[in-house]
């Protein structure tokens, strides 16, 4: 390997992580027609990024075991093939369900290719000099990707149809998966066992929930759709916690969640992450659906507050010097109520301006909040 391969490794790699994020934001801009052309329930629709999510979270963690386990460069191509072939799935889907199965397996490649792309980086700048700068590179490729998924998804939509969004991973995946052969080593490490039942457990118990809570909407809460669907993900989760607490090697180790202040203050992180995604989903909407903007208007209407969230994240080390970790939290989450609670009452009287300043206020307050 010549001494420029791992920086184009790199390149290839955080491109690859570019693509996984950005398609967790690309088809927010892109619902309103999208339910058009397929004649998707209003209570369905959120499922197009829930069970993205779902799949991703779900079995990231069980991605970057059998990675380590079986080939961290093999794991990566067959996410890259699989989330390619479910991105050609969403653009050829001709009703709801095949659109929703294809959304649930791009998550399901993310969810191999992310964690061992990322392996593969830390194997490539193992010096911690340098490992220091490639993770700074990983994390701003990452909030870029958020960032231009809102834009580009109006962009696409608008000029030639929705499912140009899913589409566009096609040659993007074909050219990472061949670059990724020729480019990275393959690496491996053992002595950890692969949990394949917890890594079933926790995927169903939280797409149990998911679908559970978006039936709400349209069903009683005691009906076997909405309740029960929480009752059986509930039984799943608790399941994979007591098999945490027995088998050998735990797909999560419990230990994670001790109430100390990093632990806390990453469950705090996965809450404020949960509703940025759930701001944008119904930003995007409000935008389209209430106020009548274009997708490409909505897309560009988002992108100040995507901008705002990474200037936030850049101040964050600051913020938290003067302040510490536990002043950092417990300030941002007070500002970051207040930004939400702007957006109480919005109607079609409203304009994208009177949106801004609650979406702008929470998005930026959100990027130092999750720092800690």
């Amino acid at each position: 390997m010549s001494t420029h391969t791992p920086w184009r490794a790199l390149g290839l790699l955080c491109t690859v992580q570019f693509v996984l994020v950005l398609d967790a934001s690309i088809v927010a801009v892109s619902l309103p027609q999208l339910r058009a052309d397929l004649a998707l329930p209003d209570h369905l629709l959120q499922y197009t990024l829930s069970l993205y999510a779902v799949g991703f979270g779900g079995l990231l963690v069980f991605g970057g075991r059998a990675a380590d386990l079986y080939g961290r460069r093999r794991f990566l191509q067959l996410g890259i093939a699989l989330f390619g072939l479910a991105s050609m799935g969403c653009g050829l889907a001709a009703n709801a369900t095949a659109l929703l199965a294809g959304r649930t397996m791009q998550g399901v490649g993310a969810a191999l290719a992310s964690p061992a792309a990322l392996a593969l980086v830390v194997d490539l700048f193992g010096e911690e000099d340098r490992r220091a700068t490639v993770l700074g590179a990983w994390g701003a490729v990452s909030a870029a990707g958020g960032a231009a998924g809102l834009v580009l998804g109006g962009v696409l939509t608008d000029t030639v149809g929705w499912r140009w969004v899913f589409y566009l991973n096609v040659p993007v995946c074909l050219a990472a998966a061949g670059l990724t052969a020729i480019w990275l080593p393959e690496r491996r490490s053992s002595g950890v066992a692969l949990d394949a039942i917890s890594a079933a457990l926790v995927t169903l118990g939280l797409g149990a929930w998911t679908f559970g809570l978006t039936e709400v909407e349209s069903r009683e809460l005691a009906s076997p759709s909405s309740g029960g669907a929480m009752l059986v993900g509930t039984a799943l989760l608790i399941t994979f916690v007591r098999r945490q607490r027995v088998v050998d090697n735990p797909l999560v180790p419990l230990d994670l969640f001790a109430p100390t202040l990093p632990r806390v203050a990453n469950l705090g992180a996965a809450i404020i992450a949960a509703l940025i995604a759930a701001q944008n989903f119904f930003g995007s909407l409000t935008l389209q659906r209430v106020l009548g903007r274009s997708a490409v208007e909505t897309g560009f209407a988002i992108l100040p507050v995507t901008i705002l969230a990474t200037l936030g994240s850049a101040l964050a080390g600051m913020v938290v010097r003067r302040l510490g970790v536990r002043g950092a939290l417990v300030t941002g989450l007070v500002v970051m109520g207040g930004g939400l609670g702007l957006l109480v009452g919005v109607d079609s009287a409203w304009s994208a301006l009177d949106l801004a300043p609650g979406f702008g206020i929470s998005a930026s307050v959100s990027a130092w909040v999750s720092s800690p």
